[in-house]
């Protein structure tokens, strides 16, 4: 079950952490709304990259005939991976890799009429992306995705945050900190240290949530095989295939 706090819970440990629970001028609601925006987006940041993907979400492409590039989801900040599918029933996913700039050109020497099974890799361009080679109609490729952070300057003190496993304390003591900054208090030091403390936990929390690490295969002399989609895997586990 999540652990849930309100935003209007969020504001009122800010005030307390910085000292400033009864001064609503100085530091208004409005004002903590927006550090505690701040605070949550860089929360977010830390959460992703430490591979904790507890604000994970979905959607799907179809492909359409003549079509490789696509637009991304509106809601998106950071793509997570990429999946083909290729069973509805039961429903199975193959990963789909990305692409490196230096490899945006690997498939353009493909003969008119050779059989592609599937998109081989895949590239951001913009807001859009770009499946090489371009795959058969119809095909359909799932897209991972953490959304963009909710601003919580627009929402009502009621709204719920998930603290996921108390992570919020972080939010709060970032939030504090910058309070006490605006303040001109020399005290916001001690709240740096335990910012420093929470964000050394999600970390460890993410080395210990992945025990394998994606390793891309390569030859020595830098060539890639063809596979028009059929091929090997591009990673492998730490310890072998």
């Amino acid at each position: 079950m999540a652990r849930t706090v309100t935003i209007g819970n969020l504001k009122t440990r800010v005030r307390e952490r910085a000292d400033c629970v009864s001064d609503t001028e100085f530091i208004t609601d409005a004002e903590l709304g927006r550090l505690l925006s701040e605070a949550y987006c860089e929360l977010v940041d830390l959460l992703i990259t430490a591979d904790i993907h507890q604000f994970e979400t979905t959607d799907t492409v179809t492909i359409t005939a003549n079509v490789d590039t696509y637009a991304l989801p509106t809601d998106m900040y950071k793509l997570l991976g990429v999946d083909f599918r290729w069973s509805t029933s039961p429903s199975r996913y193959e990963d789909v890799p990305m692409l490196g700039f230096s490899e945006r050109n690997d498939y353009s020497t493909l003969t008119q009429g050779a059989i592609v099974a599937r998109a081989s890799g895949y590239r951001i361009i913009g807001d859009g992306i770009q499946f090489i080679p371009q795959p058969p109609a119809g095909q359909v490729y799932r897209l991972s995705y953490a959304p963009a952070p909710v601003d919580f300057e627009a929402l009502p003190d009621a709204t719920l945050v998930d603290g996921i496993a108390g992570y919020e304390a972080l939010i709060v003591v970032m939030a504090a900190a910058n309070t006490r900054v605006k303040e001109e208090s020399s005290s916001y030091r001690d709240l740096l240290a335990e910012r420093d403390r929470l964000i050394a936990r999600i970390a460890q929390q993410g080395w210990d949530r992945a025990p394998v690490q994606q390793i891309a295969e390569g030859r020595e002399d830098g060539a890639r095989d063809y596979d028009a989609g059929y091929g090997r895997s591009r990673y492998r586990r730490r310890d072998g295939w």
